[in-house]
């Protein structure tokens, strides 16, 4: 163990209840730029998640992203409101609005679809979800696209007994320790770990060669064309036969991303790595505090840095998240011994009493136990 990770207050984390080939199902346009207004919450409207084959010539995100103004056009012109993910040949479509321009939707997939597969996931009328008038995500990952095609036959055999979101969150996000087209694998505890900058993605890298795991990427973009996209990693580390502890790697622009969108809901605790720069510090802590907000239930909240100052300044910052229990750290710079300090929360996860495995879309697969990590 890092003497990182030795200085760590242990009983502190006990019980806690505070067309053409390539051209992607959906028409083109050249259409102004329309930046919408929310319209998720607790509206009930048309909701419609969808599958289809598809092979773009080029960058599927690339291509996705280029189809933003047209999709903040259609919005404005129907108030259907979007969310396109693109994994191994497969792009998963999420519509949510009236009634007529969500059913609009569905016919133009089936009619740019002839030629591939298309799978109906779910569709319903219930409480809208999504927030925007468009947004964009990719999964890079090991599985083929056989292996997301099997995943969704899965889910599509339960689609209509869950809700679009969970669906979502288990394409975008799928177990990497699950068997190929498997989405789940029991209980899950979810570590979020962020950085001012590329510093969380560095430790997963470092537990990723460690333990001889792979590592999948995402990207997300929204409605605001003048930013960039932006990435997120995660790690999943088996800790029993039926529960792994996620290791989800947010860089400070992630945070800015939606939560639903990256598979993000249901977040117990959150790692924040800083430095000793304060200015760096106060940027990052005022992404961190609305994305703890906006999350359905607080998480614990462990702050590390080696100075003191940065960190009475992470305690102020965070006391007006509600419900969130706050731990702050004196650490070690070295992403090393920062990863011990992750190691250590993981190993402290896969302590807690097991729980009931909620219930897997495909499934609940055993996983190996988890390689121990030398102490230092």
């Amino acid at each position: 163990m890092s003497r990182a990770a030795a200085r760590w207050p242990l009983s502190a984390w006990g019980s806690r209840r505070r067309a053409r080939v390539g051209e992607p199902p959906f028409a083109s346009a050249n259409a102004a730029c329309f930046v919408p207004t929310a319209g998720a919450g607790t509206e009930e409207c048309s909701r419609l998640l969808c599958a289809s084959q598809w092979a773009p010539e080029d960058s599927a995100l690339e291509a996705m992203l280029a189809q933003r103004p047209h999709w903040l056009q259609r919005h404005a012109d129907t108030g259907v409101r979007t969310a396109l993910l693109y994994a191994s040949g497969w792009l998963v479509q999420w519509h949510e609005g009236p009634a007529a321009a969500v059913d609009a939707e569905w016919q133009r997939v089936r009619s740019l679809s002839r030629q591939r597969a298309v799978r109906l996931l779910h569709r319903s009328r219930g409480e809208a979800a999504l927030l925007a008038g468009v947004q964009i995500a990719s999964l890079h990952a090991a599985d083929s696209a056989g292996d997301v095609g099997r995943r969704l036959r899965a889910l599509e055999h339960q689609g209509s007994e869950r809700e679009p979101v969970a669906l979502w969150q288990a394409l975008c996000a799928p177990c990497q320790l699950a068997p190929r087209g498997i989405a789940a694998v029991g209980r899950r505890d979810l570590v979020a770990v962020t950085s001012e900058d590329n510093e969380a993605v560095d430790v997963l890298r470092l537990l990723a060669q460690e333990t001889g795991l792979r590592i999948a990427y995402q990207r997300y973009a929204g409605t605001d064309l003048q930013r960039a996209d932006v990435g997120a990693s995660y790690l999943d580390l088996p800790q029993a036969r039926d529960a792994v502890t996620r290791l989800h790697a947010l860089p400070r622009r992630a945070l800015g991303a939606s939560t639903p969108m990256l598979g993000l809901r249901d977040v117990r605790h959150l790692v924040l790595l800083l430095g000793r720069h304060e200015q760096r510090a106060r940027i990052l802590l005022a992404a961190a505090g609305p994305w703890l907000q906006g999350l359905p239930n607080p998480p614990a909240v462990v702050v590390a840095s080696p100075c003191p100052r940065v960190r009475q300044l992470a305690l102020e910052s965070l006391a007006a998240v509600p419900g969130a229990l706050v731990l702050a750290l004196d650490d070690e710079v070295p992403v090393r011994a920062r990863a011990g300090l992750v190691s250590e929360l993981v190993a402290r996860c896969a302590a807690r009493p097991a729980v009931t495995p909620a219930s897997s879309p495909a499934g609940t697969a055993a996983i190996p136990s988890p390689p121990r990590r030398q102490a230092a």
